[in-house]
């Protein structure tokens, strides 16, 4: 399974490096974070019954490189962490590699495209800081709550790759249209889990005044798990919003919309339905830092087959201070309820997850700085009776070329 993996992250690496060396001609020196220290955790894989506690020993390394000139950037960026448990737990490796670029064509067009390898046992955390090395955030939306809740964690390794291509075309000053492609994978070590996704995205703006936006969009997608045709589903969404520039620093957005679902329920026969989408996204300078607040509600897959509506909120907070200190703040609420089953699994039609996290960086030299990141996740519905894992990692932080 975890050859499959690889063979994935390479064909889509491997289709990325033309584009790579068109449009590379200027290189920035790489930077290197690392993070060792301990991780003491209540139920750190979000397991049923007693004695889910744990210590462990943790090293992350987070390396990213940089290239861009005028017209082209290129970012690969990864992950990897190392979890020593004292007791109870096995060791757990994860890591994520990621690479993205994007050229300027012309005055008009730009064209681009990422590609992606994730392997991992603990999920949730992720959920709550999934912060790129340089502390930027961007802002949340339900589409990033990419993990279904229903069989989070659990001890259950997890590995997907996606690689996704597109191009935005400036049609006049005031109409602008935007098209992606996509496809990925998911992989898991229980059988019958392993599905795979292909979508197309498309959008239109307008600009109606120099602060105010009308957006047009539609997706259509597909959900197919492998080695069986039952679960199934394809998806196809239609929305209309507005952007608006609330303030010099603010943004808003707001769209609403209709989803059609079908969903393969075996032996020939398929569920439809239709179902209400929306989402809202506002960004904005608050208390001398970057907040980015948002709603919404979608059709997507689930990891058991058939198609789940998914109500989120969630919430950023980042300040970077004067003396190179770094302070961020994440809550996040997903209510998952299960609208058309391909199965007949009553006790996990619905899981609500609610999260709450911290993450505090200080540096005492030009290299060596110090962190401390609690946490909180909570399942609620949940038909596996998973208790809760307070958690909280602290240790410190080795940066080079910065």
């Amino acid at each position: 399974m975890l050859l499959q993996g690889s063979k994935f992250c390479l064909a889509t690496t491997v289709c990325f490096s033309a584009l790579w060396s068109a449009c590379v001609q200027a290189q920035e020196g790489p930077t290197v974070e690392i993070r060792t220290g301990a991780l003491v955790a209540s139920n750190p894989f979000l397991v049923g019954g007693d004695d889910a506690e744990g210590i462990a020993l943790t090293m992350e390394v987070l390396p990213q490189i940089r290239w861009e000139d005028e017209t082209s950037t290129v970012v690969l960026d990864g992950q990897v962490r190392i979890e020593e448990w004292l007791e109870r737990y096995d060791t757990d490796l994860s890591g994520k590699a990621a690479l993205s670029a994007s050229k300027n064509v012309s005055q008009t067009l730009e064209l681009f495209g990422d590609a992606m390898y994730e392997t991992r046992k603990r999920a949730s955390p992720d959920l709550l800081v999934n912060l790129p090395p340089d502390g930027e955030i961007a802002p949340p939306t339900g589409t990033d709550f990419e993990l279904d809740p229903t069989l989070i964690d659990q001890t259950v390794r997890r590995q997907s790759a996606s690689a996704s291509f597109g191009a935005a075309k400036q049609l006049s000053s005031t109409q602008s249209l935007r098209g992606q492609v996509a496809t990925g994978a998911n992989w898991f070590d229980q059988r019958g889990l392993d599905y795979r996704t292909t979508s197309l995205d498309l959008s239109y703006n307008q600009d109606l005044s120099p602060r105010v936006s009308l957006v047009l969009g539609a997706n259509g997608s597909l959900s197919d798990f492998l080695d069986q045709a039952r679960g199934d589903g394809v998806f196809a969404t239609a929305e209309a919003g507005f952007e608006f520039e609330t303030s010099p620093t603010g943004t808003l957005a707001a769209r609403a919309g209709l989803s059609i679902v079908r969903v393969d329920t075996g032996f020939g026969e398929t569920d439809n339905g239709e179902y209400a989408v929306a989402d809202v996204e506002f960004c904005e300078e608050l208390f001398q830092g970057k907040m980015c607040a948002s709603g919404s509600r979608e059709s997507r897959p689930t990891t058991i087959g058939g198609a789940s509506t998914v109500t989120a909120a969630n919430f950023s907070w980042n300040k970077q201070y004067d003396r190179g200190e770094n302070l961020t703040l994440n809550l996040r609420y997903s209510d998952t309820k299960a609208s058309l089953a391909a199965f007949d699994l009553a006790d996990v039609q619905r899981t609500k997850f609610l999260g709450a996290s911290a993450y505090y960086a200080r540096p005492i030299s030009d290299t060596v700085g110090v962190y401390v990141s609690p946490s909180a996740v909570k399942l609620f519905d949940d038909p596996f009776d998973r208790g809760s894992n307070y958690q909280i990692m602290f240790g410190l932080t080795l940066n080079f070329g910065r």
